[in-house]
């Protein structure tokens, strides 16, 4: 059965990579403590799924998650926002 999970991609693009490295940035800016540990490490995953070594859409999924428990403050907000902009990146089609 083929696969029609849009967030699956075989080789990451440029702008795949710059949208990640947003979502990166912005969890290291999080500070101490649970939460913030879990979105790093959800960051991690994800970084490893772009690269082919897990699930993407699952890895995304799971980071939201993480990222709707900080709260709605500022650096929530970023990160929000940098994955919403990331999952857009991953669903267009490979040039």
């Amino acid at each position: 059965m083929l696969t029609t999970n849009p967030l699956a991609s075989a080789e990451p693009t440029d702008v795949t990579r710059r949208k990640f490295q947003d979502v990166e940035k912005y969890a290291g800016w999080l500070g101490k403590g649970t939460g913030p540990t879990r979105v790093r490490n959800g960051v991690q995953e994800l970084g490893k799924a772009i690269d082919g070594q897990g699930d993407v859409f699952a890895s995304v999924q799971a980071l939201e998650t993480e990222i709707k428990k900080l709260g709605s403050g500022g650096i929530a907000r970023l990160l929000r926002h940098a994955l919403q902009s990331l999952r857009a990146a991953l669903r267009q089609p490979l040039q």
